[in-house]
Formats: structure tokens, sequence, C-alpha cells
């Protein structure tokens, strides 16, 4: 026991049997024939473990219903142990109703809602609390003030005062559970019957132990007699042991309250009973498990901390226990008028210092033991109040004042959601009066009952249970244990009723035929369920709805853990998105935010989907926890008279979007943690391409590498944790073990906190060796995924001068990059980073200090342009964007070594010529990359020459030239890291960190700026053997987004796709304008209702994704098949189909022929490239090895951005040399200028520097763009060719008459066009090739 508890220490002086005779000087009658008060009976046929099998609820149903079930063994084998707490011992065979021991009813704490005294008691508090109505306080002070009007008051007039103050107190409470707090009882799994016993525990405590110096009105009511609604009553001075009158010596148990007689009774070790005091050891291994931890949120609230931590152990569970408590507890001091020292210094500005001092310490130490008292009380409810405890009246559960015995075993909890039960709600604040005459309450039930929760109490006649007599529920054989669960405490005239009836009882149960009844039904009428008074008509079958106590539950609440490796799980937790309010902080930009919330709603359709229906997943092993509880636990006043008490698994506070798994020996990456992290990482453009199954397996590449680094990030984490932890716990038992050595007096205590010590390691090193398998798993998968990169490659180190002063200048400023080497690699990969070194999974492979990032801080801090872009308060985008260009051709700048390296020309498509932009007409990029090529134009147009005539020697346009925006624009593109600098989203250019090339199956997984370092990272995701190539990952990106945005393509692009729109019109041949409209609103409504876009839909070359043909069906739909209840990802019939098909061949037919080229002649061509121009590929490379530092940069630039898909485009592709692009970017600028109005007169002066350039860079130049055009354009008619084919064997699944091949087709179609099917035709209501509205 704690050291300042002194009562509680003098009352176990002489241990449980000490305890015990002092009860019996109280008038306690312990049946010692029968029962053996011991945790041992020592008789050597002591009977096993009642406790049944760990099996779920339905295979306890199953062996109830076997044909050898027998139903007097039902106590020891088949009724699932809800307690592991044991009175002791039977020394005999014992039968139901037998005796245990008879009890004076004022040694048990009796529930204010069935005992009138202890009613009384809280009464009195709440007539001296802020809580009590003034109007209230008006009447009782009239009253006083005539005590002759007082005695002439009749006993209806004494009734309707007390209901008034009993009414007024229950909207109090509903005011602070309710309203204030609604989820209080939920998050704490208590019922508000446990709620007002936790609330008496705590004031009886307070009332009879604590001496409060800053309270005289505590003093008074310690003066106080309880009154009493019955005149018989009146003369019993209190309900608490100090009031017994029993004819034997007074005892010591007298001076104690109730909570610190059941603090001797209760014997246990947990973090509850441990929370306070002097038990520091526990208090620091509890702060280090979780308070600390909400240090690092980035909010105060501490309810947050349970979304920051996906490993929710013990910790998680007393936090949220302990955050509930603490608003109990301020509530309760000031229902009991508890003052605290800092609340009422200043009126005592007036003492000595000392007198202060000595008051304030007193205070405080009151506050420790109110606070003690109240997280114990609350443990002992949790566990102990279990026993059925029956009155005149009512029902309860509650205490048994007796020693309890811990056994530890397996035990199960009731998970049965009420349904018949409405919680209770708090009453209207109408003003409406609530007084109604005592008659007509005492008479009525249900909603009287609720309006006023200590009815009950106001009927009994506490005279009629003066004795109670604890009594056996089920048979037991001698040397059994008698948990607690078998007993029920009855009144002494129920006892002897029980008795004269029980030979008549017993000769019925011989006399029944067993054998032709069920078992459950035989159960049933002898009533040998778990609650023996059962009142309502719900099938035995529901007391097996239960579950097994959680490791965290068995520590928090017993002190103990399992032994089955069954019950060794470990929770853990996902967001899989985020709810609208979390997205509305994040995203203030309006389209952004919608996409991102048409993203979370496709994520909650997959999970619907994948998981079932949200709202019904409480059976899966996934839990989803909104932002209600998971189970609904609160239970009405009903349930406390049907002798039922819900006791559920503590259930976190969790927001939409947040998901439960469990990992443990057997399933170390849980059920479905891989699927649910897989959906969390899915974003917007890859969301299209889901198909259902895709969650289970493999999503894509990009997917599935983020899913895999993530969860080993995260288990890792979690890993340290626990072996911090571990070494904490090891530390505390090695001072307690000294401890003990100089402090023998104090060996009890020394057991029972390293019992529970023991326990907690225990705990965790089941989670340790879960957590460290998952962890090898999970590298192994990553090694297994990052295989097809991992090959040593021949590289030769680059001599240039230029990479010499490079690396020198990334050492002096502290970039850090040991094991990493820059390469030329010789199987025309270029340039990348190689290894020289084996590299560690998780290792830091490139270091950056933040002075030498490039972004918009840099920018500003610039002494020359700093000023002006305050003055012209550019936005960060245009500020980084000019001072790149500035810096570029600034021969003394800082960044002159990192610049050198650069590239002087880009192969992105912003860079092609008009030729070849043309070849590319009919193709997604065509249109992308002249929609870039004018918003860049359009952006030039808006700074210059505005900024040229303000500041000519700054931004001269010879500098700030139409081609150092495309050089810049591709810059920025290809290079810059979008970083989170000081919680602020900044677009970086990193030094050494641009170098490394892309993979689909890249090594490093992960790039940042960490804030404690200051440093730019990169962190590989696997082991990395040396002289192997690292890559990175760009995104899931497609051809046109790589051949835009970083100047390659990837032959066979597992992410490339062609896009399509389809057009939503009216159609003209429909009857009446407006039924037209209606419908097409309504066919909207059901797009968006499943997430489809009319105008956003792709083709891919593997497969035809689903979203078009149910985009199509609901387009293609007429008014008499419009349903808005439709399945729309399935057929809907034969027509609809067929209409479908036809639409989407036409539509792909049609795109084909845009080309003007065949597929077939685009690969001749390409073939051709390469014959004719390896020859003098290879002249280009062998001239480049001494040539200036230009040619070098230019050759760096395929290489790097290009990585090793373009190194092996390289190898099937050559360039050829195209005699209409000598003028290079002059041809670009004139076609354009002519096409699209997006040229600027300027555009002469630099084709003319254009044609100063050598023939060899331009043709080089031309033939790798070509190549580039070449592959792209197949990789595009592949798709389209592809999709041609599945329509094909679809209409020949169907039956459908086949339409003609495209070959076979060509003439046709050019001669005579469909017009159903024409972009062009007023009855093109079906498709458009692009988002771009005809009209």
């Amino acid at each position: 026991m704690e050291s300042y508890d002194k009562s509680s220490t003098e009352v176990n002086e002489d241990g449980v049997d000490g305890l015990v005779k002092e009860f019996e000087k109280e008038g306690m009658k312990l049946n010692s024939k029968r029962v053996s008060l011991s945790s041992s009976t020592g008789i050597s046929n002591t009977p096993p473990n009642t406790s049944p099998p760990i099996n779920s609820s339905i295979q306890l149903q199953q062996q109830s219903q076997q044909s050898n079930f027998n139903p007097l063994s039902v106590s020891n084998n088949l009724m699932p142990q809800i307690s592991p707490f044991i009175l002791g011992y039977a020394r005999e065979d014992m039968s139901k109703d037998d005796e245990l021991a008879i009890i004076p009813s004022y040694l048990m704490p009796l529930h204010p809602f069935a005992c009138y005294h202890s009613l009384n008691f809280l009464l009195d508090y709440f007539k001296q609390s802020c809580f009590y109505p003034n109007t209230l306080n008006n009447n009782n002070n009239a009253n006083n003030n005539s005590n002759k009007e007082h005695l002439n008051k009749s006993l209806n007039e004494i009734i309707d005062n007390k209901l008034q103050i009993t009414e007024a107190l229950t909207k109090v409470i509903y005011k602070f559970i309710y309203n204030e707090h609604p989820e209080l009882l939920s998050r704490l799994s208590i019922s508000i019957d446990d709620f007002v016993m936790l609330l008496f525990l705590v004031a009886e405590y307070y009332h009879n132990s604590i001496i409060d110096p800053l309270n005289n009105t505590s003093h008074s009511l310690k003066k106080l007699k309880s009154s009493s609604l019955k005149p018989a009553a009146a003369s019993q001075s209190s309900f608490t042991p100090s009031s017994a009158t029993s004819s034997t010596s007074k005892s010591n148990v007298a001076n104690y309250s109730y909570y610190e007689i059941l603090n001797n009774l209760i014997n246990i070790s947990t973090p509850l009973t441990k929370s306070f005091g002097t038990d520091s050891e526990f208090q620091k291994l509890l702060n280090d498990i979780g308070e600390n931890d909400s240090n690092n949120n980035e909010e105060s609230n501490s309810s947050n901390f349970y979304l920051k931590n996906n490993y929710l152990d013990l910790s998680n569970d007393y936090i949220q226990i302990k955050e509930q408590l603490e608003l109990i507890f301020k509530w309760i001091v000031d229902f009991i008028g508890f003052k605290l020292f800092d609340n009422v210094s200043s009126q005592l500005s007036g003492r000595d210092p000392t007198t202060l001092e000595r008051v304030k310490l007193i205070n405080q130490n009151n506050v420790v033991k109110l606070k003690s008292c109240l997280f114990k009380c609350y443990n002992y409810i949790k566990i102990a109040s279990i026993v059925n405890i029956t009155l005149p009246n009512i029902s309860f559960k509650g205490f048994l004042p007796l020693p309890h015995y811990l056994i530890q075993s397996n035990i199960y909890k009731p998970v049965k959601k009420l349904s018949t039960s409405t919680p209770i709600s708090p009453l209207n604040n109408s003003g409406s009066s609530l007084v109604t005459s005592g008659s007509s309450v005492l008479s009525s039930d249900g909603l009287e009952r609720q309006r006023n929760l200590f009815l009950s109490s106001l009927e009994q006649d506490d005279e009629s249970f003066s004795e109670l007599v604890a009594v056996l529920k089920n048979k037991l054989y001698k040397d059994s244990p008698i948990s607690l669960e078998n007993i029920e405490i009855i009144t002494l005239e129920e006892f002897n009723n029980r008795t004269k009836n029980n030979l008549t009882k017993q000769s019925q149960q011989q006399q029944q035929p067993q054998s032709q009844q069920h078992p459950l039904l035989y159960m049933k009428q002898y009533n040998y369920s778990s609650s023996s008074l059962r009142q309502d008509d719900s099938s035995i079958i529901d007391d097996y709805q239960l579950d097994l106590f959680t490791n965290e539950e068995l520590l928090l609440y017993y002190g103990y853990t399992s032994l089955e490796e069954e019950m060794g799980f470990i929770r853990f937790e996902i967001q899989v998105f985020k709810s609208i309010e979390q997205l509305e902080k994040q995203f203030t930009d309006q389209d952004e935010l919608d996409r991102e919330i048409r993203l979370m709603k496709i994520k909650k359709s997959i999970l619907e989907s994948y998981l079932g229906d949200l709202n019904s997943s409480t059976s899966s092993i996934i839990t989803t926890i909104n932002n209600s509880s998971a189970v609904d636990i609160t239970v009405s006043t009903s349930s406390f008279k049907s002798n039922k008490k819900l006791v559920d698994t503590i259930t976190l506070k969790r927001k939409e979007g947040y998901y439960l798994d469990f990992l443990s020996q057997e399933n170390i990456l849980g059920y479905n943690l891989l699927e649910l992290t897989r959906l969390s990482k899915l974003r917007e453009v890859e969301s299209y391409f889901y198909e259902e199954g895709q969650l289970s397996k493999q999503i894509n590449l990009r997917n599935e590498m983020e899913t895999l680094v993530y969860l080993s990030k995260q288990l890792k984490l979690v890993l340290i944790r626990i072996t911090s932890k571990l070494n904490l716990i090891s530390t505390l038992l090695t001072n307690n073990s000294r401890d003990q050595l100089t402090n023998s007096g104090s060996i009890g205590s020394y057991n029972n906190n390293n019992i529970f010590l023991y326990e907690l390691e225990k705990y965790y090193k089941s989670h340790l060796s879960i957590i460290e398998q998952s962890v090898i798993l999970l590298s192994n998968l990553k090694n297994q995924f990052t295989k097809p990169t991992i090959k040593s490659v021949p590289f030769i180190k680059p001599t240039d001068e230029i990479y010499r002063r490079f690396e020198n200048w990334l050492k002096q400023g502290g970039v850090q990059f040991p094991k990493l080497q820059i390469a030329n690699f010789t199987d025309s990969t270029g340039r990348g980073v190689v290894t020289t070194k084996k590299v560690d999974e998780d290792e830091v492979v490139v270091s950056v200090p933040r002075k030498y990032l490039i972004n918009v801080d840099v920018a500003k801090s610039n002494p020359i342009l700093g000023p002006i872009f305050e003055e012209l308060h550019l936005n960060d985008e245009t500020i980084l964007f000019l001072f790149v260009i500035y810096e570029k051709e600034n021969p003394n700048t800082f960044w002159r070594p990192f610049y050198d390296t650069l590239p002087s020309y880009f192969t992105t498509s912003i860079h092609y010529s008009s030729t070849e932009l043309l070849e590319l007409e009919g193709t997604n990029l065509f249109a992308e990359t002249l929609a870039v090529k004018q918003q860049l134009q359009a952006f030039r147009d808006y700074l210059f020459p505005e900024l040229s005539n303000q500041y000519p020697d700054i931004f001269p346009e010879s500098v700030f030239s139409w081609e150092n925006f495309l050089w810049a624009r591709s810059l920025l593109d290809s290079r810059a890291i979008q970083l989170k600098i000081d919680g602020k989203i900044k677009s970086c250019l990193v030094p050494m960190a641009d170098m490394i090339n892309h993979h689909t199956n890249a090594q490093i997984s992960e790039r940042h700026f960490d804030q404690d370092s200051n440093c730019f990272r990169m962190v590989s995701s696997c082991n990395i053997p040396a002289n192997n190539q690292i890559f990175l990952h760009y995104g899931a990106l497609q051809n046109s987004d790589l051949a835009l945005y970083y100047g390659f393509v990837i032959p066979n692009n597992i992410y490339d796709s062609f896009h399509v729109g389809y057009e939503l019109e009216a159609d003209e041949a429909e009857e009446g304008e407006e039924s037209v409209q209606e419908l097409k609103k309504q066919k909207d409504k059901l797009l968006i209702d499943h997430n489809l876009s009319p105008d956003s839909n792709y083709l891919r070359k593997d497969r035809i994704p689903t979203k078009n043909f149910a985009c199509l069906r609901v387009i293609l739909l007429t008014k008499e098949e419009f349903n808005p209840y439709i399945d729309i990802w399935n057929p809907i019939n034969l027509k609809n189909e067929t209409a479908v098909l036809q639409t989407l061949y036409q539509l792909v037919l049609m795109l084909l022929k845009s080309f003007s080229s065949t597929y077939q002649e685009d690969q001749q061509l390409l073939e051709v490239m390469i014959n004719k121009d390896n020859d003098s590929k290879n002249n280009i490379d062998n001239e480049s090895v001494d040539s200036n530092s230009n040619n070098n940069n230019n050759n760096n630039n395929s290489d790097n951005d290009n990585g090793i898909n373009i190194g092996n485009i390289k190898k099937n592709l050559s360039s050829n040399e195209l005699s209409n692009n000598n003028n290079g970017n002059n041809s670009d600028n004139n076609n354009n200028n002519s096409n699209h109005n997006s040229r600027d007169e300027d555009d002469e002066e630099y084709s003319e520097d254009d044609s100063e350039s050598t023939n060899s860079e331009n043709d080089l130049q031309s033939s790798e763009q070509m190549r580039m055009v070449l592959q792209y354009r197949i990789e595009q008619k592949q798709i389209l060719t592809s999709t041609i084919e599945k329509i094909v064997l679809l209409m020949e699944e169907m039956g459908l008459e086949l339409p003609q091949s495209p070959e076979a087709s060509d003439q046709e179609y050019d001669d005579d066009q469909d017009e159903d099917f024409t972009l062009s035709s007023d009855n093109d209501e079906y498709f458009s090739d692009t988002n771009e509205n005809d009209d």
C-alpha cells in the first residue's frame, strides 16, 4: 500500500485473516465449515483452472449443443469465466443457494440507486455544492425560517421535496455526462450506474478520511446525521461502519471508509492503482509509455495522441482512461466542495508564510489521495463490482466485503450490444416543473425513472435488509474454487424463503426428463446462466456473445497477462483516408480540396467493397473506429433492474478513416495490414485504374514500394519504443531488488510492484518477438522488390574538371555521400550515381545541409534580387523561376559549380521542334505540350518587357529570353523536389541528389528534410552491394508525363495510358427539353455518386479499365432504362451493353485513324533510324571524350534525365538525321506562332542564336527527340490497337456481330465515316477525345 495512505496500512497490519476478524467483530458470520479463505487449497486433488479453453462465442455455442452435454457440470466446464477472483475454496460439496456468509448491510457499500442512506449522503453534499439550484436553495431557506410550518408538513410534501432534489441531482449528472462529455462513459466502458457509484465512493472517502484545512463546510458535514424518508430509520446516525451498534467490541474497521476497506480486500497492482503516490517507479514507467510521446504532437490536445501512434499498447488505454478520470475528478471536486490551494491562495495572503506552506502541502497531499481514490475505485468497480445483489425492490451488481484472491486465468467479457434498452438521455431544458406527487412517481417507471435516477432508493426500506446473505449461484464440488461470479447476495428473508423451497426444487430437478430437452433450454429452466435473476426474454445464447479480455485489459485492470499465445497480439492502427474536416484544414485551394475529397470517397468505396459495409464491420477482424465508439456500452437504469452489467473492451477515441489490425505470431503482418496500407498510399490518378481484387495483391510498383517502406519504418519505430520500455523495466526491477536489501520492512509492496513489472516485461517481450519477425519479413519483401536493380555495372569515374570542382564544392559545404560516386556508365546508360561500398537498409546515403538547397528562401536572401522581389510582391514560384535564370548567367555565383553540371539543353517535349510536335498529333502529349508552352509564354509576356524596362541591368531581355524560360521550366520540372521545411512545402533544387536516375524498382525509399539535423536526406530501402547504380522512383508516371517533364520515355511503361473523354449531352430526339435536361442531371448525379467523370477516362494496353464501361453504360441509358439504383458495374441489358461496346469501338478506331501514319510504318521508320544512326552516334560519343564542358553537359542531360530507361531505349533505338530540322528551335518557334499564336517577335533572335550551334549538336538533339516521338507514338497506338482487340473478344463472347478490324476498314472509314460517332456531329453525345467542350 502507498505510504501516504496510512489508514490502509493500519487496516492491513494483521493481514487478510486479521481483517476478517475485524469484520466478525462488526457482526459478519463466515461459514468456515464450507469456505476456506485462501488463495491456495493445498490439497492434491484440487481441480484445474475452471476457465474454458480460448474459443470464440460461436465455438462455445457449438460445444453447448453437443449430445454429451451435462448440465450439472455447467459451472466448471461450459460457463465462461468472467472474473479471475475467488473467495477461496469449497471445503465440501455445495449446492445452489448454500450459505457462505451473513453480512451486516452497513459493512458493504450499497448503491445510491438502491439504498436510501447512500442517497441521503450524496444529497447532503449536493445541497452544499455549486451545482445545487438557487430555486431549491430559496425554498429551503424559507422552510428553515418557519420551524412550525416545517413540522406541519405532510408526508407528501416531504416526498415532493426529496423528488425535487433528486431530480435536480439527476439533471446535474446528465448534464455532465451527456451534454458536456457525451463520450465519457463509452471511453471508460462504464454505465451511468457505475459513475454514480464512483461518485459515492470518492465522496464517502473524502467525508471520512480527508482533513481539508481550506473547507469548513466539509467539517460541518461530518457532524451531520443523514436524514431519512422513513421515521423508523431516523434514529440511525449513519450507514457507515462507524455507526454499527454491535454488542461486540468496536473494531478498527469502523474508523475507515469503504474505499479503504476495498483497498485491502482487493490486493492488486495495476497502472490504475499505482498512478499516484510514492510509487514513483510506476509513474515513471507509465509516463515513459505514453505521456512523453505526446510532446511530439503538432497539437496540444491530448486526444490527438491516439491519432499519432500506430502502435496501440497498454499506454494508449491508460492515457485515455486517465484523461477521462481527470475530467471526472474536476467535477467531483466541485461536487464535494474540495478547494485547490492555487485557486484560493489569494484569499490566504494575510496568513503566516509557514502556515501557508503547511496548508499548501496538506492540500497537495489531499489532491493525490483523492485522485488515487478515484483511479482505484474505478479499477475496483470494473473488476470487483460483479456480485449480484438483490434487495426487495431492485437488483444490481456490487461488492462482496470479503477477501479477493486473484487466480491468473483467461477471462471473458460480454460484447453484446444492448438493442432493447435505450441509453438514458438528458432532460430537455424546457423549464417545465419536474415536481409531481409522490404517489404518481412511486407507481410509475420508464420515463419517470429516466427523469429521476434515484426513485428506487426513495422507495427502499433500508431496515428490511439490515443483514444480507452471500449464497452460491451454482453447484460446486469439494475443493473447487469459489469464484466471485458464482456468488449472490440476497436479503435474509429471501434466503429463508429459498431454504424452505430448496427440497421441493431439488425434487423437481430430479424428475425432469433431461434427455428429451435441448441442453440450452434445460439450462434456462434451471437458471444455470450467468444471471440467475434474469428478467428479460433474451435467449440464453445471448450470454455466450463473449470475447476474451485482451492482454492490455488484463494488465490495466488485473495486473497480469495471459499465458496463451493466442492472446499475444499487437493492435496496430493505420489511417486509410483523412476526414473532410482534416482535408479542409490541410488544403486551402478549392480545386485541390475537391480532388482530395473525391479520392477520399473512392477509398471509402473500395473499403466498403473489400471489408463490407463500414457500419457493420465490427464483426470483422478489422475494427472500424469512427467518431463514436465501436461498441455502445452505455447502460440505462433498466439494465440495472435486469441484473445485467455490460463490461466491454476499452474503446479508444478514433476519427473517421482509422482502422485497426492485429499482428500476432501466426499473422506477423496482421490480417489486412498490407491491404489497408496499400489503400492509404493510393493516389488520385492510380485510383482510376484500381480494379477489384488488386488490394489483396498489388496495385502497382510505386504503391507497393511506398507501402513496404512505410510499414517498415513504422514497425521499426515500434521496435525502438518497445526496446526502450524493456530497458526501463529492467532498470526498475534492479532498483527494486536493491531497495529490498536496504528496506526489508516493505517486502509485500516490493512483491506487488515486481509482479506487475514482470508481467509488463512479459507483455512487451511478446510484442518484441512479433515486431522483430514483422521487420525481417518486410526487409525481405523490400529486397525482393528491388532485386531487378541489384546488379554490378561497369562505370568510369568522371575526370572532367567540372566534376572535381563540383565534388570539392559539395564536401566543403558539408554535403555527405560517403558511399556514393558520380559515374559515367559504359553500357550507354550515361551519367548516374554508383555505390562504392555496401549500403545498409535505412542508411542515409545523401545528406545536404539547408544552405545548399536552392529554394525561394535563398532567392529572397539574395542581396540584389531580394529587395526587388519584396518590392514587387511576386509569388514564390515566380521568385524562384527568375532567380534560377539570373544565377545561370552569373559567372561569379556561389552556385557556379552546381550550374556547370546542369545540361544546357533538355529533351523535354516543350523543346521539340514543330516537326516533332506535329508527329505527336493525335496523342495526349501533343495537347499537353502545347498547353504548357502557351502558359509559359503567357507567364513571360506578363513579366517582360516590364521588368526589363524597370530594371534593365538586372533583368535584361537577352538573359531572360524564351530559350532560358524553356530551360528554367524544364530544370524545375525535372529536378526540383517538394520538401516540407519549417512547416511549409517548398520547391528545392538539391545538388548531388539530382544526379540519381529513375527506376520503377528503386532502392532509394525516402527523400525528406530533417528538421533536427537541418539537412535534406535520402534513405535506402534495402541493402545495396558495392558497384551498383542507385535509383529513385519519380512516380507512377505515364510516358506523356515523362516526356513532358523529364525528357525520356519508357518502352512498355506499365503506367502508360491513353486519355479519352465521353460527353454527356441531351439527346435532341428525346421528347420535351425539360425531361431531357432532367435525365441529364440524373445521369450526372449517378456518375458522381460512383466517383466517375465522363471527361476523365483512360485506356491501357493490358486492360480496359472498368470505369470506361460503367461511365458509358450511364451515358447510353435511355429514359425508360434509367434507374438511380441500377448496378452500373455490370451489364445492364443486352441493348445497353451492345451500344457501349460499339461506341467504345468506334471511338478507339477513330482515334487510331487520326494518326498520320500506321503502327507498322512507325516501327519500320524506327528500325531505319537505328540502322542509319549507329555509326554516327558512336562517332559523336568518341569525340565527346575530349570535348568542352558544354558538350559534356549536353550528353549528361540525356543520361541523367533518362536514367536506366533511356539507356534501354538507346539499346533498342537509334537516331535519324532529319533534313527538315536544320533550323532547330527557329522552326519550332515559327510553326507554333502560326498555329497557336504563342510566340512573340523575339523568336527571330532565338532562331539566330540556334543557327550558331554546331550541326552535330542539332543532329544529336533532334535525333534523340525524334526517337522519343516515335517510341511514344508507337506505345499510344499499341494501347488503342489492344483495346480494339479486347472489345472484339467481348463482342464474340456476347454473340454480337463483329465490327471490321482497323486494317480491313481503313478505306471504308476514310470514305464513309459513321455520322453517329464523329466528333463534329450534332449527335455527338457519347464521347470526345479531349477534355475541351467542342462548343
